[in-house]
């Protein structure tokens, strides 16, 4: 169930629609690989004689949804699992013991909260649990709480015993393009044209660096894609790897600046052979005058605070399958078309019901 909800209620699915929309390749997808240290800040609001669990040792294995995500850290709008610590600190071991994780408030979801067995813990043993929550979007910049009930057939057969633990959540990072340059491209200098339209011939250049409100973050690495359809228009096409984007401070106080990492250069068909090259897509994505020509190019940013690495494991297919209402409503959200009124690519049509 977690990660249905996970899939169905993250930025990663939105992505997804883009995606199919606008015809572009799939980014890979956030990762954390092994679990890792959380970055964030948990504390032990109430504690349990002989049992304990140790906050400062808790340990973050998924991290999705928002803008935060990836970055290990509790972020308002995250989908996390944690793995945190529990240790037997009494002089008698703990057997045939049951827990349940309660949300306290309105801050915090638990997805499954049914009863688990936990493993018999010896004198001074230790196990790990998991936890499973959503962080309210709004909910950003203040402490959430949850509560471990635990039933035990000795020490507390009909009465919960409660450990409490208070997450500190983070508002998440508000970020926008900065100096955005799409013009004629001629090497070795760019002549700030703001350049809108490709014709035959024309070369073109598309870069960005991000402004962010976190001043935490240490680096971050931006990449480059377009829609399939546009490849046969170009004879010459420089597309960067994934590159780190320098880093400096922003004049405006609590945010700082990521400089573009390189530049999508573009050369397009000379005469004929452009048009000709065009033809078929025009056909197939439903262009009926010049106004409806066009392509998608994606500039992808990640940003993290330590030093983000392209994931190990291969891309994987997103398992997302929108309504067509839900495709409307993200275009109209985040592309600058009209979805009730523009032709998607029949792809796209194929993938929605």
């Amino acid at each position: 169930m977690f990660e249905a909800l996970m899939a169905l209620h993250s930025r990663a699915a939105e992505d997804a629609v883009l995606e199919v929309w606008l015809d572009l390749p799939p980014q890979p997808p956030v990762t954390l690989g092994a679990a890792r240290p959380l970055s964030s800040k948990i504390t032990v609001s109430n504690t349990l004689a002989g049992l304990a669990l140790e906050a400062d040792k808790a340990r973050i294995t998924s991290d999705e949804g928002g803008e935060g995500a990836g970055n290990g850290a509790l972020d308002g709008g995250d989908w996390v699992r944690l793995l945190i610590p529990i240790v037997n600190g009494s002089t008698l071991p703990w057997v045939s013991t049951s827990g349940r994780w309660t949300a306290v408030g309105n801050c915090v979801y638990i997805p499954d909260s049914d009863i688990f067995d936990l493993a018999e813990l010896p004198v001074g043993a230790t196990a790990d649990l998991t936890l499973d929550l959503y962080l309210a979007r709004d909910c950003g910049d203040r402490t959430s709480s949850v509560r471990l009930e635990l039933l035990d057939t000795h020490r507390a057969p009909t009465t919960p015993l409660a450990i409490g633990l208070d997450l500190t959540v983070r508002t998440v990072s508000f970020s926008h393009s900065k100096s955005l340059v799409f013009d004629r491209d001629v090497p070795g200098w760019s002549d700030g044209a703001k350049r809108e339209i490709l014709d035959a011939g024309g070369r073109i250049e598309l870069s960005a660096g991000i402004e962010v409100s976190d001043t935490t973050l240490q680096q971050a690495r931006q990449s480059w894609a377009w829609s399939r359809y546009a490849t046969p228009a170009f004879e010459k096409q420089f597309l960067p790897k994934q590159l780190e984007m320098p880093r400096s401070p922003s004049q405006r106080p609590g945010y700082q600046i990521f400089g573009m990492a390189d530049d999508l250069d573009l050369k397009a068909k000379e005469g004929e052979a452009f048009v000709e090259a065009l033809a078929p897509t025009a056909v197939r994505l439903g262009w009926g005058n010049a106004a409806a020509a066009g392509f998608a190019v994606r500039i992808s940013t990640s940003a993290s605070n330590t030093s983000p690495k392209p994931p190990d494991a291969p891309w994987t297919e997103r398992s997302v399958v929108p309504s067509l209402a839900d495709v409307t409503r993200l275009v109209n959200d985040h592309v600058h078309i009209d979805a009730e009124h523009s032709t998607p690519p029949p792809s796209a049509l194929d993938k929605v019901t």
